[in-house]
């Protein structure tokens, strides 16, 4: 019915959104798993330090979507 459709549509952002912050974590720990046992193996100095920087850089963005998942979460129960 079209009274309902708003509410609908509004809960149904806030879930993708939840979707969405959710698939993002989870691609952001893949990579950083990946570079994790790119560091492990290597023994080079220089790409040991540019993958170290690069994690350093995943760290921020994995706070950053957990972030954004709490705050999408949060949303969704608060309705």
């Amino acid at each position: 019915p079209p009274q309902l459709e708003a509410a609908f549509a509004d809960r149904y952002r806030d879930g993708r959104r939840a979707w969405d912050a959710e698939q993002t974590l989870q691609r952001l720990r893949s990579e950083q798993q990946r570079k994790q046992r790119e560091l492990d193996k290597s023994t080079d100095d220089s790409q040991r330090r540019r993958l170290r920087d690069e994690l350093s850089s995943l760290d921020s963005r994995l706070r950053n979507a957990r972030y954004d998942l709490d705050q999408a979460e949060r949303r969704l129960q608060n309705q």
